[in-house]
């Protein structure tokens, strides 16, 4: 999921989201409440990029400050995809 937290108006989002193929679920959030409302060890809103891999109860299995690269990425979604339910 994705917090788009820089513009007022969702054009800009959307229009990265088809330039890079997006395919997630993305929320406007203009002013970060919904950002902040993350514990800061988790998702610093000072740290954007942010990455946050969920698992299959829904809680954080991994957070990554900062960009991501799909290399780095792809590998800890596949151990949070294979973690038994």
């Amino acid at each position: 999921m994705g917090f788009h937290v820089r513009d007022r108006s969702t054009g800009p989002a959307r229009e990265f989201e088809r330039t890079y193929g997006l395919r997630y679920p993305s929320i406007h959030d203009p002013d970060g409440t919904l950002l902040l409302a993350f514990p800061p060890a988790l998702l610093n809103p000072q740290a954007i990029p942010s990455t946050l891999v969920i698992d299959r109860q829904g809680r954080i299995a991994v957070a990554v400050s900062g960009p991501v690269t799909r290399a780095r990425l792809e590998p800890l979604v596949d151990r949070v995809a294979g973690e038994a339910e």
